[in-house]
């Protein structure tokens, strides 16, 4: 059987399409990532970037010979910072979008108004 990873003490990832994050703001749990899908587009002509690299870093995405790992975007501490996601063949504008990186019980309500807002898909999670 396979065991959902919030059993192990793994968050999910939040998921978005590259086309879904321009001009958005996505929260970002500070202990999960952003995982970037990318549609038809090669997952490894990627990059960013990231105005404060202190707070979150982007992933680039890559291909083995059995699986293709999207991009995305790792939280590193608390913050707001601006990323900039380009793709080295064209075929999109460049996407720019905020990650705010959050984590603890202040950050309750605006979490729960996000999801009655319908700002979250699947399961929201608030650390205390």
């Amino acid at each position: 059987a396979v065991i959902p990873p919030f059993h192990l003490g793994v968050p999910e990832p939040i998921t978005r399409s590259d086309g879904s994050l321009q001009g958005k703001t996505v929260k970002l749990p500070l202990d999960t990532v952003l995982n970037i899908t990318t549609g038809s587009m090669s997952v490894t002509r990627y990059s960013a970037d990231v105005t404060d690299p202190t707070i979150a870093r982007f992933t680039r995405g890559y291909k083995t010979s059995t699986a293709e790992f999207d991009p995305g975007i790792k939280p590193l501490k608390l913050g707001e910072t601006k990323v900039v996601l380009k793709n080295k063949n064209g075929g999109i504008q460049w996407v720019t979008f905020t990650v705010d990186v959050v984590n603890g019980f202040e950050n309750m309500p605006t979490a729960l108004t996000g999801l009655f807002a319908g700002k979250n898909r699947g399961k929201l999670l608030v650390k205390i």
